[in-house]
């Protein structure tokens, strides 16, 4: 089994973020994680240097069809920016789950940065204890905890140790997952099984793993722990992903389906609005970017 982790050169990289990035990859301690970097003009030589002399095995690559997979084992695809990161034991949780459920898509429950890492870790315990009281019960003993002792009072690390042993997944037909369509995070929370055709093909946005992947398969696997924290986005990266959310409508054949993906794409036009509307830039700016936003949703009334 092996995971391409695709850095998205959509970033300005620097010499700090992308060592703290294979750092944080390195501290996985697992060799079945290859990095692939597409050559940017922010990708300096230096930072090219640093990348190839890393312990993680890495591709800097001119494009994607440089890419050689071996078809005698399963590969999997994730896109991730430079500002993201895995949680302790990730990668040995993807391979779990997928050796016991093999499925083209993997969803990835995530923490983002944008608030406290500790407050998230202790809302997701919160909400195992009011589903599964007896399993933090049986966490507690085996960390020597009396009962009564809130687990909110540990450390980040010692949350994070209790959700790894608590992981699990579940598996989504398509009419649960358009229920969970908020979770699609800008396309950087699945892993796809790739395949050489699909790599060479790869096109460096959403709407690849929004149609031809999580739209019209079957079914996907959700890892209902989160295994990666995402960063923010600026307010041009989600006006751009809301246009690609918007047009992949266009693929939606079933009249249901297509029903609900547009309450989802609606729902993010009503947040993206509010977010220039909070905004910091100036009346002109603001203008433009909601004739963009409203742009997408007139679109988005056209498909049937």
């Amino acid at each position: 089994m092996k995971f391409l982790i695709n850095v998205l050169p959509n970033n300005i990289f620097t010499e700090d973020n992308v060592r703290q990035f294979i750092l944080n990859i390195e501290s996985q301690h697992n060799s079945n994680v290859s990095l692939v970097f597409k050559k940017v003009p922010s990708l300096t030589s230096s930072i090219i240097d640093f990348i190839k002399a890393s312990d993680v095995d890495t591709l800097v690559v001119d494009d994607y069809a440089e890419i050689h997979l071996d078809n005698n084992q399963q590969n999997y695809w994730i896109n991730l920016h430079v500002t993201d990161c895995l949680l302790p034991n990730a990668i040995t949780q993807w391979e779990q789950v997928i050796d016991r459920h093999s499925s083209d898509v993997i969803e990835l429950t995530y923490l983002h940065n944008e608030t406290s890492l500790i407050k998230q870790t202790e809302k997701v315990i919160n909400k195992i204890n009011q589903k599964y009281p007896v399993r933090l019960n049986t966490v507690k003993a085996v960390l020597h905890l009396p009962l009564n002792v809130p687990l909110f009072n540990l450390s980040l690390s010692s949350q994070l140790l209790i959700l790894l042993g608590l992981q699990n997944y579940k598996v989504m037909d398509t009419i649960q997952r358009y229920s969970e369509l908020n979770n699609v995070y800008l396309g950087t929370n699945f892993l796809i099984h790739c395949t050489p055709v699909m790599v060479a093909d790869f096109k460096n946005g959403l709407i690849n793993t929004l149609v031809n992947v999580v739209i019209n398969r079957p079914e996907i696997v959700k890892i209902n722990l989160p295994t990666v924290i995402l960063s923010r986005f600026s307010l041009k990266n989600r006006i751009e992903w809301l246009s690609e959310v918007g047009n992949a409508a266009n693929y939606i054949g079933d009249a249901v389906l297509l029903n609900q993906y547009q309450k989802f794409v609606n729902d993010q036009i009503t947040h993206v609005k509010k977010e220039i509307f909070h905004s910091k830039n100036s009346r002109f700016i603001k203008h433009h970017l909601m004739s963009k936003v409203s742009r997408i949703g007139r679109v988005l009334l056209q498909t049937k």
